[in-house]
């Protein structure tokens, strides 16, 4: 059992070293905004059940937060008003999917 924990650790460090290697190659306002994203990420776990009512909202931020890094490494800015409702937008699908996945589960 150790073994496959210190395998998937390793796995789970390669794949972050691929993510890190992918926001350097952005500018430098994308890279002060994708730093957050790192917590965001980590912070999400299966306790974010017990610690909120709307874990598949934050699940929602974490898989979307690729929309505010996106939007400035193309503009080099953080225009609220554009990034706000795409991301809004984005979250509520996944809210939606999730749901639905959830639900097939149970027929």
């Amino acid at each position: 059992v150790f073994v496959f924990v210190f395998v998937c650790f390793c796995f789970c460090f390669f794949l972050s070293l691929i993510g890190l290697g992918v926001l350097l190659t952005l500018n430098m306002y994308s890279i002060l905004v994708g730093i957050p994203a790192i917590l965001v990420v980590v912070s999400y776990s299966s306790a974010m059940k017990r610690i909120s009512n709307w874990p598949k909202a934050y699940l929602g931020l974490c898989m979307n937060y690729d929309i505010i890094i996106g939007w400035t490494a193309v503009t080099n800015s953080l225009n609220c008003y554009v990034v706000g409702p795409l991301l809004a937008g984005r979250i509520c699908w996944t809210l939606i999917y999730d749901t639905i996945y959830a639900f097939q589960l149970l027929i």
